[in-house]
């Protein structure tokens, strides 16, 4: 007696199945990526923040987790999507931000990431220093 072959469910087309194990097995290979020392750091929440006097400032956080990001800041600001790293050298790092919706619209871009490990701060798109809020 011949085996048969496993059926998929009547609400699940075999599109849909090829769509889902792909995207399985991509959010796998970037859960397993190692991380090199530069990506690890940067991992956490850093924070930046002016104070204009007379009670008047700004602040902004960026949360760097295991490929995904969030910014937060006043005056009101709110962004999150994904990100990789597309280029890095000692103390730079270059993120390609995708699949972002907030304040900062839908584009695809690139920030760089400059580390100053001995202070223990990021500069980020000239901005900062960011010190560490939570590692």
């Amino acid at each position: 007696m011949r085996a048969r072959p496993p059926t998929l469910p009547r609400s699940c087309s075999p599109g849909l199945a090829a769509l889902t194990l792909l995207l399985a097995a991509s959010l796998a290979c970037q859960t397993l990526r190692p991380m090199s020392a530069q990506e690890q750091f940067i991992q956490g929440t850093w924070g930046w923040g002016q104070d204009f006097g007379d009670g008047h400032g700004s602040y902004l956080t960026w949360t760097f987790a295991a490929g995904s990001f969030t910014v937060e800041g006043y005056p009101p600001l709110h962004q999150t999507g994904r990100y990789a790293v597309s280029d890095s050298t000692n103390d730079t790092l270059t993120l390609a931000l995708t699949d972002q919706s907030g304040d900062w619209g839908t584009a695809d871009r690139a920030v760089i990431v400059v580390i100053d490990e001995a202070a223990g701060s990021l500069t980020i798109e000239n901005n900062g220093p960011y010190n560490r809020v939570t590692p």
